[in-house]
């Protein structure tokens, strides 16, 4: 039997160990319902924002989103144990249902002490590797297949460096230098990227889905049989950059510059290029069915071979541009300069001309045979 003072020992034993865990952070598991390819760090944001603010009357606001699961939107949620019980609480009393208009399925509380301390852990690693990045302006620093899932990156310093199959999805890198950089393989999904600069860099093979590269520098950058579905480039600078059988889904490319860009055999389907400037572009054998390229700067480009069903040319500069083989099938070329444009074996098939600068009298008539739409509004 255990006498007094033994029994006054394990009492303090057990109430240091209950305010050591009270003191430290705890972790909860929050399942919302949606597919996680329509989930982007600014969604992210926005989901702990919301979380936040669902959580009034506790005294600090230490709840923060470290882990996103690859298979639904499975979130791993850090904080004091006082903020996390009362969001258990909230939830499973149906007071709280929805967070960002997304039902909430699922929430657990992570009591396993194994599972806590291997978080703190990844955390904890993650952290000083990250202050050591911040505090060394190093070149050709190698940090191949490192995870830096979620991380604050804003301004950091990778010129040079090699990431090959790094993961640095829903990362936060504005502003960052990543010129030169061995980036093969990335995963740069659902990040942010605005004002980057990565020239000259190589992305091959990398995961940009959902990523916001706004005003970034991507001059001469490598984005060879990419994924960039979804991503917003407004304003990049893309010019000499090759983006042969790069994914460009839905992509948006308003006002960026794709001077002599290679877009061959790329995807480009329903790609937003309004006011984009395309000289010399080479789009050679690429998908831009239903893009919608108004008002572009496409002097000299090269569309031959192109896919472009549906595709609207409105106000488009298309002087000597060449669209040999292309199909320009119910494509839409209302107002576009034509001077000198190439249409040789191109299917025109219900494409729609009026105003064209640039069109002959034997052109007119050629296409018309063709199968095209003539409006004449004089």
């Amino acid at each position: 039997m255990e006498n007094a003072e033994q029994k006054r020992i394990k009492n303090l034993s057990t109430k240091s160990r209950i305010n050591d865990i009270q003191s430290k952070n705890q972790y909860l598991e929050l399942k919302l319902k949606d597919t996680v390819e329509k989930i982007n760090l600014i969604n992210i944001l926005k989901i702990q924002k919301e979380i936040i603010s669902n959580l009034k009357n506790t005294n600090n606001n230490t709840i923060k989103i470290i882990n996103l699961e690859n298979s639904s939107i499975k979130i791993t949620l850090e904080g004091s144990i006082e903020e996390l019980q009362l969001l258990e609480e909230l939830i499973k009393s149906g007071k709280l249902t929805q967070i960002c208009d997304k039902t909430i399925e699922d929430i657990q509380l992570i009591q396993d002490e194994a599972t806590q301390a291997k978080l703190q852990e990844t955390i904890e690693t993650k952290n000083k590797l990250i202050q050591e990045i911040r505090s060394k302006k190093i070149e050709r620093r190698n940090l191949e297949r490192v995870n830096l899932k979620l991380s604050d990156l804003t301004g950091v310093f990778f010129q040079k460096a090699n990431l090959n199959n790094a993961n640095l999805s829903l990362t936060n890198l504005t502003e960052a230098n990543l010129s030169e950089a061995n980036l093969i393989e990335i995963n740069l999904s659902g990040g942010i990227l605005e004002e980057a600069n990565l020239q000259n860099s190589d992305l091959s093979r990398a995961n940009l889905t959902l990523t916001n590269l706004t005003l970034a520098n991507l001059i001469n950058t490598n984005f060879t049989r990419g994924n960039l579905e979804k991503a917003n480039l407004y304003a990049a600078d893309l010019e000499n950059a090759n983006l042969n059988g790069t994914n460009l889904n839905h992509v948006n490319l308003e006002k960026a510059n794709l001077i002599n860009a290679n877009f061959c055999c790329a995807d480009l389907e329903d790609a937003n290029l309004e006011d984009a400037d395309l000289e010399k572009t080479d789009f050679t054998e690429a998908n831009l069915s239903r893009a919608n390229l108004k008002k572009t700067n496409s002097i000299c480009t090269n569309f031959c071979g192109a896919d472009l069903d549906e595709a609207d040319l409105e106000d488009a500069d298309l002087e000597k541009a060449n669209f040999r083989d292309a199909n320009l099938n119910k494509t839409n070329f209302s107002g576009a300069n034509l001077i000198d444009a190439i249409f040789d074996y191109a299917d025109v098939h219900d494409a729609k001309f009026s105003d064209n600068e640039g069109i002959s009298e034997e052109l007119k008539q050629n296409l018309k045979r063709r199968g095209a739409i003539l409006i004449d509004n004089n």
